[in-house]
């Protein structure tokens, strides 16, 4: 069978047409590299003899790849004979006048390393470096490049030849070449070359320019005495038009220099990349993370050299926004708020605008029916949809911005507080709710602006639409309000806001227990068809009318009556406070106060005892599906008698007070709120702290630090030659990180047995975005190993490089070989390896499998700022993975010792809502976050531990645990028997409950709290 194709693949190479002959090349190709080599090689001589000498640019280029493929020498490392008879022929291409065959020509020799055939073909590589075509004369420049590389004495001025040429070239990617090979082979030459021309260096190509940056980047290392000189060329190459090059110019400045100079030009440079519309948006974040480094080092310089805003506003991406934003906040200082205010009142018109429109063109599009339905399940979210999500996201960060504004300058409190009252006409409530919080946390961190916040809610309350955001106001109206006439004014506003009494529906809608259906079919006798069947026959009687839909978006007096209880709960605490306050000032004006307080509540009351049908918020079961906003659906309402128990509580208080409910009201109220704000704001300064730690203050002194007063001081430079001196920020540089090594982030896994002929362990370090694998071989054999190498497969969102380089291994001797596995997301992921060598004088391979290598989870995520309730309450509706984890703990631990013991061992940061960790206590409600080192999805953990430690006998298993609700536990009587075991025997069960975007981390999330808890 063999000899029959060996006779086919001639007769084709025979042949006198050239397609037979590109088919023949093309099959012994592939028979080569699916193992039949033999036959293959056997055709090289009638390869050379027939087809060597046809003039066809595909046939010679499937040729030079035939030779590439079999190999110039045979397997004891000997030329083969035949390619001596190939010389002539590539002579005679390297002189064709077809550049496209002059330039494959020389690309493959440039890839050969057998001197015999490069010495036979020296003089014409050499004369095409005056080919008249610039394709050509860069092939041989290249060409030349190698050959003087591997065999220096066949062109012993090849520096010269380059350097000639480089003078009179044009052509810049000739030019490039030609500077690369002098960079590499002669770098005198080289810098004379950019001496001579260093006052146009901007107008070289961008290959060249870029060149230039290295070229003068490593010789600012090796010769730092002439740091100043060449720091010029690369100030003259800044202006460059090319992103590129500004990115390499900047990265050198950097690297090279600390003057403020150099550095506000860096900066310079960044920003002129992150503004030109022809950088790609994954440049951009690369850029941003290089503006964070940055300002980790000079953030004063960058404070008045770096404007960020045009960049803020100009681009259509949200996660440049955000991280642009993020990084203009943290450089803000009192000369630049007000642009940043100004930027941000730009954008809140905007995006306001903006949203309005999509609403109104929603409400247009959507038809109009009695009952509202839920939309049809569809795969994708609809453009509406997605384009609502992004306008909500953009108007969220713009409403943090403004609080970061305001908390950090108290001199724009006003002005920003102002700004975000524009958002109580925003249509999504999540927004307005959230620029209310805000207003009220700025108020009671700032109390010089309370006048100004007051007097604008209190002219604006008719324009509230959102129930969230009267809420808010109320509950400012009802702490804030200060001085008798304050008080009457705010009682007023909300006796307008409400309307006349008594509350009733509109006209034609009458109340009704049972909602209308459509059509009310009765039934009549059976008819008889045609063919004698009986068929039923049914008539629509008239659809009684349903009841009319209120707007529950218009104002206070439309959500009351759409039955909206809990607000009025909220109306009656404020209209306390408000008439608790205006009786210690002005009894008689309390009067009248108290009189419009009691009919405004009787009227809700009696409003509310009634059953009546309205349309009321439905939000979907199912967070994740396109159907996430809330629909209003026709249900029946009554008020709940805790709203009515609330309502009479807020009304005994006001006619029959006491120094207790006056306590509580006015004081402890506006204490448990000031306590949570302070700790917000106290974690938020940590979180910040923390951050900046590394470039602010000063490392910790530990006994590793701390060295003898007589110990001689080691200096870089004078460790080793110029040459041969390292960078200190080389690793860095390669990996992308600010640390090379963390010893907390590091583990030794064991990957082969003690009785294997190798021994393998491997050192794992977790660097932000790589693991870098450092393994250790052991060589237990008195036998060598050649090409020993390590083959490594991943198993979810890693990557890694197959095998790594081949190494040989003495008997009894050890050697490290290292890797990095690049890390996409913080999914469950795995890393299989196995160990591939030869052993003594044998052949065939041998493989032995390594254990696997699991990566931890806390390695990828960490604390993150603590986000607002609001926030948190939004992402934990959103987040569809969850995963409940029961709390089985060996150890005895106190409630602020377990939840400590747990932060620390996910790697995640305890939210201060409630201050869990002050005092002790029988039970606790307590929440973790933490964010992924690659940015979004955050994680959610939320702890209800509301088990008690009587006696300090049972442990935290008895932590029963609810996320981000009111826990009221039974206390465990101290001489319960069985400890933590009895008490979950009779039903009492705790978990904790995590949710996350992604269903891996949760998983994995879930593993490590159960292995730290046993």
């Amino acid at each position: 069978m063999a000899q029959e194709e060996s006779a086919d693949i001639q007769a084709l190479i025979e042949s006198k047409s050239v397609e037979p002959k590109i088919a023949a090349v093309k099959m012994l190709i592939n028979l080569y590299r699916n193992g039949d080599k033999a036959t293959s090689v056997n055709m090289l001589m009638p390869l050379i003899r027939h087809c060597a000498m046809v003039e066809d640019n595909q046939l010679k280029r499937l040729l030079l790849e035939y030779y590439s493929t079999i190999g110039m020498s045979d397997a004891d490392g000997k030329l083969r004979d035949q390619f001596i008879l190939v010389c002539n022929t590539f002579t005679q291409d390297l002189q064709s006048h077809n550049e496209y065959v002059a330039g494959i020509t020389l690309r493959f020799l440039s890839r050969i390393t057998e001197k015999e055939i490069l010495q036979q073909v020296v003089a014409p590589v050499v004369d095409s470096l005056k080919n008249t075509h610039a394709y050509a004369r860069r092939q041989a420049i290249m060409c030349v490049y190698s050959i003087y590389k591997e065999h220096s004495d066949l062109v012993p001025d090849a520096p010269d030849l380059i350097y000639a040429l480089l003078a009179e070239e044009h052509d810049g990617l000739c030019q490039r070449n030609a500077l690369l090979m002098l960079f590499q082979c002669a770098q005198e030459k080289a810098l004379q070359f950019l001496t001579a021309n260093a006052e146009i260096v901007q107008s070289f190509s961008h290959p060249v320019q870029l060149l230039i940056v290295e070229l003068v980047r490593t010789q600012c290392r090796s010769r730092p005495s002439e740091k100043s000189q060449w720091l010029k060329v690369i100030l003259k190459l800044i202006s460059s038009s090319s992103n590129s090059v500004k990115y390499s110019c900047a990265k050198a400045l950097l690297s090279l220099s600390s003057q403020p100079s150099a550095i506000r030009a860096a900066a310079q440079c960044y920003s002129e990349v992150l503004q030109s519309s022809d950088s790609d948006n994954n440049i951009k974040l690369v850029v941003l993370d290089r503006l964070l480094e940055m300002k980790r080092q000079y953030s004063r310089l960058l404070e008045k050299s770096l404007n960020l805003l045009p960049i803020f506003s100009g681009s259509s991406s949200f996660e440049i926004r955000k991280r642009t934003l993020t990084l203009a906040l943290e450089l803000l200082n009192s000369s630049t708020v007000t642009d940043m205010l100004y930027t941000l009142r730009k954008e809140t018109t905007r995006l306001l605008e903006k949203a309005r429109a999509l609403q109104l063109q929603t409400a247009a599009s959507r038809p109009t029916t009695a009952v509202a339905s839920a939309p049809a399940p569809s795969s994708a979210p609809s453009a509406d949809e997605v384009e609502r999500k992004r306008g909500v996201e953009d108007r969220m960060l713009v409403i943090n911005a403004l609080r970061t504004c305001a908390t950090s300058f108290a001199e724009v409190v006003s002005d920003a507080a102002t700004l975000l009252l524009e958002y109580i006409h925003d249509p999504e409530p999540t927004c307005s709710g959230a620029a209310m919080g805000v207003v009220r946390e700025l108020v009671e961190i700032h109390p010089q602006s309370c006048g100004v916040v007051l007097e604008r809610i209190l002219g604006t309350v008719h324009e509230m639409h959102s129930t969230r955001v009267l809420h808010v106001a109320l509950w400012i109206m009802g702490t804030f309000a200060t001085g008798a006439a304050q008080c009457a004014r705010a009682v007023q506003v909300i006796k307008e806001a409400v309307g006349p009494l008594p509350l009733k529906r509109p006209e034609g809608d009458q109340p009704a227990l049972v909602a209308p259906s459509p059509a009310n079919p009765e039934s009549r006798g059976p008819r008889i068809m045609a063919d004698g069947s009986y068929a039923p026959q049914t008539s629509t009687a008239p659809a009684a009318p349903a009841p009319k839909e209120l707007d529950a978006n218009v104002d206070l007096r439309s959500l009351l009556l759409n039955g909206d209880f809990f607000l009025s709960t909220c109306l009656a605490t404020a209209l306390a406070k408000l008439v608790l306050k205006a009786a210690d000032e002005a009894p008689e004006t309390a009067g009248a106060m108290k009189a419009d307080m009691f009919a405004i509540l009787v009227a809700i009351i009696a409003y509310g005892q009634h059953p009546f049908q309205a349309y009321v918020p439905s939000t979907p079961i199912n967070p994740s599906s396109q159907a996430s906003r809330p629909t209003r659906c026709l249900t029946e309402v009554v008020m709940s008698p805790d709203d009515l128990e609330r309502i009479c509580i807020c009304m005994e208080v006001v006619e029959h007070p006491t120094p207790i409910a006056r306590e509580i009201f006015l004081d402890l109220s506006r204490k448990a709120f000031t306590e949570t704000v302070q700790a917000t704001v106290q974690q938020r300064g940590e979180e910040r702290a923390r951050l900046g730690a590394s470039a602010a203050a000063p490392r910790p002194l530990d006994q590793a630090s701390m060295v003898a007063a007589d110990q001689l001081i080691p200096f870089r430079h004078f460790a080793a030659k110029p040459e041969e001196a390292a960078p200190q920020d080389e690793a860095a540089e390669l990996l992308g990180a600010a640390e090379v090594a963390d010893s907390s982030k590091t583990q030794i896994v064991q990957l082969t047995g003690y009785s294997d002929p190798v021994y393998c362990e491997a050192s794992v370090n977790v660097s932000h975005y790589n693991v870098l694998l450092d393994f250790t071989l052991v060589n237990r054999t008195s036998e060598p190993f050649k090409d020993m190498a390590i083959e490594l497969s991943t198993v979810g969102d890693l990557s890694a490089s197959d095998t790594t380089i081949p190494v040989t291994l003495p008997p009894n001797q050890s050697t490290h070989v290292k890797t990095s596995v690049k890390i996409v997301s913080t999914d469950t992921g795995a890393i299989h390896g196995s160990i591939v060598y030869k052993q003594g004088r044998e052949p065939v391979e041998r493989f032995l499998l390594l254990r696997d290598i699991h990566l931890d989870i806390v390695y990828c995520i960490g604390p993150a700022p603590a986000p607002s309730a609001l926030e948190y309450r939004t992402m934990w509706a959103q987040f569809e993975w969850e995963n409940k984890i029961p709390i089985k703990c060996s150890k005895h631990f106190t409630i602020p010792q377990f939840l400590q013991h747990l932060a620390t061992s996910a790697n995640m940061g305890l939210l201060p809502y409630g201050n869990p960790l002050v005092g002790e206590c029988a039970f606790a409600s307590a929440n973790f976050y933490a964010r992924s080192i690659f940015g979004p999805p955050p994680l959610l953990l939320g702890l209800a531990p509301a088990a008690c430690l009587p006696a300090a006998c049972l442990p935290a298993a008895c932590l029963p645990a609810a996320c981000l609700l009111s826990v009221s536990p039974d206390w465990v009587p101290t001489g319960l028997r069985g400890g933590w075991r009895a008490w979950r025997a009779q039903g009492r069960t705790s978990c904790c409950t995590i949710r996350s975007k992604l269903q891996g981390i949760a998983l994995s999330l879930g593993d490590k709290i159960s292995s730290c808890m046993a």
